[in-house]
C-alpha cells in the first residue's frame, strides 16, 4: 500500500510538472522585482523626499525653478500630474521674472511632458507657439526632442496609413535637424542613429546602434530603460525572440529599480505572452501591474495601449478554463488508472477529484465575475478615450477654422447634457456585488444614530465610496481624488465628517474598514 501511494505521488509530481511552465532566469528574477517594488518604491520617496525638503527651504525663484525642474524629471516617468504641476510652477516663475529664456524652457519641457503622456493636442498647442529662431542652441536641441517624441507617440497612435506616414516624415525630418547639434559621444546621438536606421529597416545595424546607445545609458536612469527597450526591439527586428524577452526584462526591471510606472516594456512583455497562449504571465504582466501603474502615471497614452490588450486578456479567460479542464481531464486518466484494482486508492482519488471539481467550480466562477468586471471597465475607458480622441480633433479643427463662439457654445450645451459619471455608477455595482454587506459592517463602526444610509439601491454615498476604495487599499488622498473626481480638500472634508461619527482613532478606524 505504501509502495502504490509513492508511486501515485510521484506520477502527480510528473503530470504537474508537466503543466508547469519554464521560464529564463531573468524572467523569474522581474516576477521576483515586481513582488517587492514597494521597497524601491519608498527608495523613491526617499530621493524626491530630500528634494521636496530643500524646496521648502528656498526663497531663491531660480534655486527654486532648479529644484522644480528636478522634481519634474524624476516625476514624469511616476506621476505625470506632478510633474505637470512643477513645470507649470516653473513657467509662472519665468513670467513673473520676465527671463523670456526660461520661459521657453518650461515650455519646451512642457511639451515633452505632454507628448510623453500622450496629450498631443496640448503638446502640438506649446510647440505651435515656439519659433525656434528665438532658440539658443541647447534649447534648439531640446525643442527638436520634443517635436520628436510627439512624432513618435503620434505615429504610434496614427489613426490610419496616410497619418503614420505624415509622423513618420515629419520624425525622420526632426532627427535630421537635431543631428548636427548634438554631442556624436551622448546618448542621444546613438539614439538618433539607432531610430534612422530602423527607419531604414536596415536592422543589422540597428542592432548594434542599439547596443551603443545602451552603452551611453547610465544604468538606475530612466535613459537606461529606454536604451534596453530598443535594444528588445532591435533584437525582434532580426527574429532573436529570447534577446527579445531577455531585454524587455531588464529594461523593466530597471523601471522598478527607479520607481518608474511607464511600464512600455511591460506592456510589451504582457502582448508577447499574450500571443504565446500564457494568459497567465500577460494577465499578471498588463492586469495587475501595467494597467495600475498607467492610471496612477496618469498616462493617457499608456492606457490607449492597454485598453484593447486588457480587453483581449479579459476575453480570452474562457481559454484558461478549457485549459483547466483538459489538465483536470488528464489527472483524472492517471488516477483512474492508477485506481485499478486498488480500492483503497480508488477511494482516496475519488475524494481528492470531489474536491478538484469544487475548487475548479469556484474558479470557473471567479474568473467569469472577473471577466465580466474587466471587460465592463474597459470597454468604458476605451469609448470614453475615442469619445475624448474624436473630440480633441473635432475642437482642434473648428479652432483652425476661427469657429470659437460656436465651439463655445457647443462645450456648454455638451456639459448639460453629460448625465452622472459612468465610472461611479460602475464602481457602486462592482463593489457592492464583491461585498454585499459592506455597508452594514460599515454602520456597525459608527456611533448609535450616525449611520450612513444610501438613497438608492446598488449606490454609494460619497462617504462610503471613499472608504470603500480605502478598503480596497487605495489609501493616498490625492489617489482617491483622481478615481473619483473630486477635489483633495473635498476627500479631507469626507473623511474629517466620517471620523467624528466614530469612537476609534483615524488609523484604527480605517484598519477596521480594511478588514470588512
Amino acid at each position: 500500500m505504501k509502495r502504490i501511494l509513492t508511486t501515485t505521488f510521484a506520477i502527480g509530481i510528473c503530470l504537474l510538472s508537466a503543466c508547469t511552465r519554464e521560464y529564463p532566469e531573468f524572467v523569474t528574477e522581474l516576477d521576483e522585482m515586481l513582488a517587492q517594488r514597494e521597497i524601491y518604491n519608498e527608495a523613491f520617496q526617499s530621493k524626491v523626499g530630500e528634494m521636496k525638503i530643500s524646496l521648502e527651504r528656498q526663497t531663491d525663484p531660480l534655486q527654486i525653478y532648479d529644484l522644480q525642474s528636478r522634481l519634474a524629471k524624476e516625476y514624469s516617468v511616476r506621476n505625470f500630474d506632478k510633474s505637470q504641476s512643477y513645470l507649470e510652477s516653473n513657467y509662472e516663475i519665468a513670467r513673473q521674472l520676465r527671463n523670456e529664456r526660461l520661459v521657453r524652457e518650461a515650455e519646451i519641457a512642457m511639451a515633452f511632458n505632454f507628448s510623453s503622456a500622450g496629450y498631443y493636442q496640448e503638446a502640438y498647442t506649446i510647440l505651435q507657439r515656439l519659433n525656434p529662431e528665438e532658440l539658443d542652441k541647447d534649447q534648439l536641441e531640446d525643442y527638436y526632442f520634443a517635436q520628436i517624441m510627439y512624432s513618435r507617440r503620434a505615429r504610434n497612435d496614427a489613426p490610419n496609413e496616410e497619418s503614420l506616414k505624415q509622423n513618420q516624415l515629419d520624425l525622420e525630418n526632426w532627427l535630421n535637424l537635431v543631428e548636427p547639434l548634438v554631442d556624436s559621444t551622448s546618448y542621444r546621438w546613438n539614439y538618433i542613429q539607432w531610430e534612422k536606421s530602423r527607419n531604414r529597416m536596415d536592422y543589422i545595424s540597428g542592432l548594434s546602434l542599439a547596443l551603443k546607445t545602451l552603452e551611453t545609458a547610465t544604468k538606475g536612469t530612466s535613459n537606461y530603460s529606454e536604451a534596453g527597450f530598443y535594444l528588445a526591439l532591435s533584437h525582434r527586428d532580426v527574429g532573436d525572440e529570447y534577446n527579445y524577452v531577455k531585454w524587455l526584462c531588464n529594461s523593466a526591471m530597471n523601471d522598478v529599480r527607479i520607481g518608474s510606472r511607464s511600464d512600455i516594456a511591460l506592456i510589451s512583455l504582457g502582448r508577447h505572452y499574450y500571443k504565446n497562449e500564457d494568459l497567465d504571465k500577460a494577465y499578471k504582466y498588463v492586469v495587475e501591474y501595467a494597467f495600475p501603474d498607467a492610471i496612477k502615471l496618469n498616462s493617457r497614452y499608456n492606457l490607449q495601449l492597454l485598453s484593447a490588450l486588457v480587453q483581449k486578456v479579459s476575453e480570452s479567460n474562457s481559454r484558461i478554463i478549457a485549459e483547466s479542464r483538459r489538465r483536470l481531464s488528464l489527472a483524472l486518466i492517471a488516477l483512474a488508472i492508477l485506481s485499478v484494482g486498488l480500492i483503497a486508492t480508488f477511494i482516496l482519488v475519488y475524494r481528492k477529484n470531489v474536491a478538484l471539481r469544487s475548487t475548479h467550480s469556484r474558479l470557473k466562477s471567479s474568473d467569469n465575475m472577473k471577466e465580466k468586471y474587466i471587460t465592463a471597465f474597459m470597454m468604458m475607458l476605451a469609448e470614453n478615450t475615442m469619445k475624448r480622441r474624436n473630440t480633441d480633433i473635432h475642437e482642434a479643427k473648428m479652432l483652425r477654422q476661427g469657429r470659437t463662439k460656436e465651439l463655445l457654445d457647443e462645450i456648454e450645451r455638451r456639459q448639460e447634457e453629460e448625465g452622472e459619471n459612468d465610472f461611479i455608477k460602475l464602481f457602486d455595482t462592482t463593489f457592492l456585488d464583491l461585498y454585499p454587506d459592506f455597508v452594514e459592517k460599515f454602520n456597525e463602526l459608527l456611533k448609535p444614530g450616525e449611520e450612513i444610509i444610501p438613497q438608492e439601491d446598488k449606490a454609494l454615498t460619497p462617504e462610503l465610496r471613499i472608504y470603500a476604495l480605502i478598503k480596497l487599499g487605495v489609501t493616498d488622498l490625492h489617489e482617491i481624488a483622481i478615481l473619483l473626481q473630486y477635489a483633495n480638500s473635498t476627500i479631507y472634508n469626507y473623511r474629517v465628517k466620517v471620523l467624528a461619527k466614530t469612537l476609534y482613532s483615524k488609523k484604527d478606524f480605517e484598519d477596521r474598514v480594511k478588514k470588512l
